[in-house]
């Protein structure tokens, strides 16, 4: 292992590369093949932008140098761990072609929500997803849009360089993350293995890696592929939760409003109820543009998440009492559902929820989810979100 910088920025090289021989190791284990070339190298280039993932020796803009008082605020991980999974994505295995881009860019904009994972538990890769879902969502142009008009895998590009933006990138690394929760753990990388074996220093397309995944898991991947890869956008969502106390039941509309057909894909959601410590789980198996669920509840119903595990790339909007929206904020077990309600309540200008989003901040211990509710009292304003952020 190399790296190579310029005269006088030697004692950057440990804080800002430290983890690189952990990255290396992890992913050698988690994709299923070693470490293809004999060495790796990371080159710091003034004035270079980005990083570029030649084979065993990555160039990257020295901007990414860190000294160890750097390090209190950032890292350089995010970069590091990208151009790095390129090695195996892009370099061992090559895109036949630019509209497989996703093949090269979305696998290594995984592995940085993967080393997230890894490293610094789940919460940090799941917030990981959440910001990726902005870019993924994005409408045309940008270097962080094009997926609600283009799809992932587009033959129609006008040039090489339309296809380096959210499809390629984010939108490829949801293709992975959304996979692996059709699939489950085990199933996925055991698939993951299979294709980097079947066609390892080869070109491949995005036929090849479903077929290998297919072959893998004894899984149809057809729609799942059409839906993600071969259309553009992305399902939006309007849910609307209401707890019928007479019929002892949760009455859930589920509707995607977006224009066209139907996406399919499995809709989670868990229902808490009073005096039950054991929520009811719902897996829906989207296939219409509407669906609606009548759900027998023993007593009345207390909490309601919807995707609670981030498994669909969809912008949810919910419609549901307020008691609900409090519990979630409060008690949401995952960063999407606090983050969500954050949100939610962001929107208000009554004083009882800027209260609630104070109590919520001053409770609050991961830092992403401080920074949302942050954001929704500055949303919120007034005399109240204020104070709440001086003290914060």
């Amino acid at each position: 292992m190399l790296y190579y910088v310029a005269p006088g920025r030697k004692p950057e090289v440990q804080p800002t590369f430290a983890r690189t021989r952990d990255m290396l190791s992890y992913f050698s284990k988690q994709f299923g093949v070693r470490y293809p070339w004999d060495k790796y190298a990371q080159v710091m280039c003034y004035q270079f932008g980005g990083g570029m993932e030649n084979t065993s020796a990555t160039t990257m803009g020295d901007r990414i140098l860190l000294d160890e008082r750097s390090l209190l605020d950032r890292n350089s991980d995010s970069i590091i761990s990208h151009e790095l999974a390129h090695q195996w994505w892009g370099d061992m295995v090559t895109c036949r072609d630019w509209s497989h881009l996703w093949l090269n860019e979305g696998f290594a904009s995984y592995a940085e929500a993967l080393w997230d994972e890894h490293h610094k538990g789940k919460d940090e890769y799941d917030y990981n997803m959440y910001q990726k879902a902005h870019g993924s969502r994005g409408g045309q142009g940008g270097a962080i849009q094009g997926g609600k008009t283009r799809p992932v895998m587009d033959r129609h590009y006008p040039s090489p360089g339309a296809m380096f933006d959210g499809r390629s990138y984010p939108k490829g690394a949801w293709v992975l993350h959304m996979l692996r929760h059709e699939l489950g753990d085990d199933a996925f990388w055991k698939g993951i293995k299979a294709y980097a074996m079947e066609h390892q220093f080869q070109s491949a397309e995005s036929g090849d890696f479903r077929r290998s995944m297919e072959k893998a898991t004894g899984r149809d991947l057809e729609r799942f592929f059409y839906d993600w890869v071969e259309r553009p956008g992305n399902p939006d969502l309007e849910v609307t939760t209401e707890y019928l106390p007479d019929d002892r039941q949760a009455r859930i509309v589920v509707k995607q409003t977006q224009a066209g057909e139907a996406y399919h894909f499995p809709l989670k959601v868990v229902l808490h109820t009073a005096g039950s410590a054991t929520p009811t789980i719902l897996e829906q198996q989207m296939t219409e543009k509407e669906v609606t669920l009548r759900i027998p509840l023993a007593d009345s119903l207390t909490r309601v998440e919807v995707d609670p595990d981030q498994a669909v790339l969809s912008e949810i909007k919910e419609a549901k009492p307020a008691n609900l929206w409090r519990s979630q904020l409060l008690e949401g077990p995952s960063v999407p559902a606090r983050i969500r309600a954050a949100q939610h309540f962001g929107q208000s200008k009554t004083d009882e929820d800027r209260e609630l989003l104070a109590k919520a901040f001053n409770a609050e211990k991961f830092w992403s989810v401080q920074v949302e509710l942050a954001n929704a009292l500055g949303a919120a304003g007034g005399n109240l979100s204020r104070d709440a952020l001086i003290q914060g």
